[in-house]
């Protein structure tokens, strides 16, 4: 195709030189060089990878299915701070509050869990009662958790042979002067399958 381009070209200007002027033959020139570059071109191609994920619950056991994430949040220089609340009895998507000079980036979510009795029962849901400590990636600076709540009662009826699965919120304080950086902490869920 670049070639039968080319050629026609070519022929309409050796055509067209013999009635033009030597101005127009530069110009004309000009313009065969500048087409004459131009090639189709190449498909482009986006590749993004995936990931495959399956979470097996196996009887009388407890499983995490994501972490506490309390998400971004900006605190300006000079501000009083504020809390972090992640609420697990409001819809998903919408259980992250801030407070006080807190701005937040919406990125945070409750923690998920599940479990699976192998009969018909009742079972017991235990969170923190007292507060955690998260403490900042590469420092020694820390910031407090507190106030754990559950998406429902701790004792609940479950069926057997399924899996059930609950959710976990609390309260982050970020007082003002917080250090920047990502601050990590743990904290220990228990299913009673009595």
């Amino acid at each position: 195709m670049v070639i039968a381009l080319l050629t026609l070209i070519l022929r309409v200007y050796f055509t067209l030189t013999i009635y033009l002027d030597d101005m127009f033959k530069h110009l004309l020139l000009v313009a065969l060089a500048t087409f004459s570059f131009i090639v189709p071109a190449k498909a482009q191609v986006s590749e993004l990878d995936g990931k495959a994920r399956i979470t097996v619950v196996s009887p009388m056991s407890v499983v995490k299915l994501r972490d506490l994430d309390f998400g971004t949040v900006y605190l300006a220089s000079g501000a009083a701070g504020g809390s972090v609340i992640l609420d697990p009895t409001a819809p998903e998507g919408s259980d992250l509050t801030v407070t006080g000079d807190l701005v937040s980036g919406n990125d945070g979510h409750t923690a998920k869990f599940a479990g699976s009795p192998e009969r018909s029962k009742k079972i017991k849901i235990r969170i923190p009662k007292a507060d955690i400590v998260l403490t900042r990636v590469g420092g020694t600076e820390t910031l407090i958790a507190r106030d754990f709540t559950l998406d429902g009662p701790d004792q609940r009826t479950v069926t057997g042979g399924t899996y059930f699965d609950f959710r976990v919120g609390a309260t982050l304080d970020v007082p003002g002067g917080t250090t920047d950086g990502v601050y990590e902490g743990t904290f220990q869920v228990q299913v009673q399958y009595p």
